[in-house]
């Protein structure tokens, strides 16, 4: 047998209760002649510093990098925690605690910097808030209205990490110029928890395809309990104006287990809300994910989610580059993080083409030191990761950098947007396979799961091993193809094994994952099918677990299946 394991790249609507708050219309309270800060000493910013020839990795496609803030820029020990947006008009808008003290609780300006051509210059920094008088403005998180061009800035000022308050400006040049500042503090009056820290994104927020805005933001209790005790979660904020009010939407589920903090958002193709956010707790963990099927509205309990290798935990980019609900053309959901198990190192981003449940590409931005980022892109397909870059003598973080690059250097040439992908999936939701034998099966039932590509899966009740379920698969063409696995994962999961056909090696895989409940894709294998048609796969529990996933987890061998699929 050959052993697999997990694929590595691989509330209800507001109440009379809530309130909404209106933007201030007045655009004089910070504007570019009144708080433009002088370039840093080391590096010029805005100056394309890094280059890479077309032929450059793995020969295909183009490369580009900027300094956006320089070491020692706006008086900075370091430029910290970022927020990237392409506005309606193609400005880019980078936004980042600019830390005068590189603690969470020191003094920290809110800069904002703008480039308007296309990311290779990055005049000097707009101080949106100033952090001069010791006061510690936190989270910087943009969201950009593509229909109004408005663009808000959301951020938080930290009490000593034990309570907070919310605010944003609006601006409607492409941050020339920001509106006062407006509180939003109150929306959080009616969290379940009555948690008194908050903290937005960080990164951007989310435009649904209906024209919704959403902020995510997450809470706590006070950073002086421990980590169990703090009640982690995340919520969002929500817009139907185009940004001008903004009421409380729908609050994850508080679960210890999944102690989410800073997050990201993206709309699936089939409509739903996805919040991806980090473990809170640290250490080398896996992301942590909750669905929306009520535009935000109210959140399923989350899970952990095991698409790509657990790393050390920090925050991380997302962004939808193409396609997505009721959209035409190929769905590319882009994921940046520092892709090590430990230090704070090896940017990497990954594309995936089902809905971030796989990334069989990506590509090592930068190998060296590299912690938060954030995504963006332009029309024409232009990627933009924006991420703190080195550290030096006395600064976390030297200086914050911006590559541009384009699908076929992310890909290898194996991608563009004038090829599309040569990635190819043929999917089978289990729930709707026919079974042609099963053997020491107590019930097969469809059973229904937000986290399942189909919102279904189908739960296997098995006696134990030797329990086994063949499938009937029709393929529509020859050809050589991996086949893949997707299912629940689980404390004490049983361990299977895959036999296409009924010959050659199965492949064996764990269901166990220790840490919680999550969702993982194993790889069966690759082979080659010389006929279309119908074939046979067969799943066979072989070990049955240990159990010990809580209430409602199944017996110890039994299974619940998402999707088989066969990828060219």
């Amino acid at each position: 047998m050959t052993r697999g394991r997990p694929r590595a790249p691989g509330a209800a609507a507001a109440g009379p209760g809530r309130r909404a708050l209106l933007v201030a219309s007045g655009l004089s309270a910070v504007s570019a002649g009144a708080a433009l800060c002088g370039a840093g000493p080391a590096v010029a910013e805005g100056t394309d510093r890094t280059r890479y020839p077309a032929a450059a990795g793995a020969g295909a496609g183009r490369f580009a990098e900027s300094v956006v803030w320089a070491a020692g820029e706006d008086a900075a020990v370091e430029h910290f925690l970022y927020g990237l947006v392409v506005t309606a008009r193609g400005t880019v808008l980078a936004c980042s605690e600019a830390r005068l003290d590189p603690s969470d609780t020191g003094a920290h300006h809110i800069a904002v910097k703008r480039s308007t051509d296309g990311g290779g210059s990055w005049p000097a920094s707009v101080l949106v808030e100033r952090g001069t008088d010791g006061r510690c403005w936190a989270n910087p998180t943009l969201v950009a209205d593509p229909v109004s061009g408005r663009v808000m800035l959301f951020y938080a000022l930290n009490s000593g990490n034990d309570s907070s308050r919310v605010f944003f400006r609006a601006s409607r040049d492409d941050g020339r110029t920001w509106s006062d500042r407006t509180e939003v503090t109150g929306l959080f009056a009616a969290d379940p928890r009555a948690r008194p820290f908050h903290l937005p994104g960080p990164g951007h927020g989310l435009c649904l395809r209906d024209g919704r805005l959403l902020v995510q933001v997450w809470h706590r209790e006070s950073v002086t309990l421990p980590v169990a005790a703090r009640a982690y979660g995340a919520s969002v904020l929500v817009s139907d104006d185009h940004g001008v009010t903004w009421r409380a939407g729908g609050t994850l589920p508080v679960d210890p287990a999944y102690p989410v903090n800073e997050s990201r958002l993206f709309e699936r193709s089939d409509g739903a809300v996805v919040l991806e956010g980090r473990c809170s707790s640290g250490g080398v963990r896996p992301r942590i994910t909750s669905v929306s099927r009520d535009r935000g509205g109210s959140w399923a309990p989350p899970v952990f989610d095991p698409a790509v290798r657990s790393y050390t935990s920090v925050d991380s980019g997302m962004a939808r580059l193409s396609g997505g609900y009721r959209e035409q053309g190929v769905s590319r959901l882009l994921f940046s993080r520092p892709d090590s198990t430990t230090a704070r190192q090896n940017l990497t981003v990954g594309v995936s083409y089902d809905e971030g449940r796989s990334f069989p590409y990506e590509k090592v931005v930068y190998p060296g030191p590299a912690g938060y980022s954030d995504l963006a892109h332009f029309a024409d397909g232009t990627v933009l990761v924006l991420y703190g870059k080195d550290t030096s003598e006395g600064r976390p973080v030297d200086h914050v950098a911006l590559a541009r690059f384009d699908l076929a250097w992310l890909t290898g040439g194996r991608d563009s947007n004038r090829t599309g992908p040569r990635w190819h999936e043929h999917r089978y939701d289990a729930a709707s396979l026919a079974m042609l034998h099963t053997d020491r099966l107590r019930a097969a039932r469809s059973a229904a799961d937000p986290y399942t590509a189909a919102g279904r899966g189908l739960l296997l009740r098995c006696a134990g091993p030797g329990a086994s379920v063949t499938f009937r698969l029709d393929v529509p063409a020859p050809g050589r193809y991996e086949l893949v696995v997707r299912c629940r994962l689980r404390p004490g999961g049983p361990s299977l094994t895959a036999l296409l056909d009924g010959r050659g090696r199965a492949a064996e895989f764990s269901t166990d994952l220790a840490d919680g409940i999550g969702y993982g894709e194993f790889s069966a294998g690759r082979h080659v099918l010389t006929r279309a048609g119908a074939h046979t796969l067969t799943l066979t529990v072989v070990a049955a677990g240990t159990g010990g996933a809580g209430a409602g987890s199944g017996g110890d061998a039994d299974v619940e299946l998402d999707y088989l699929a066969l990828r060219a």
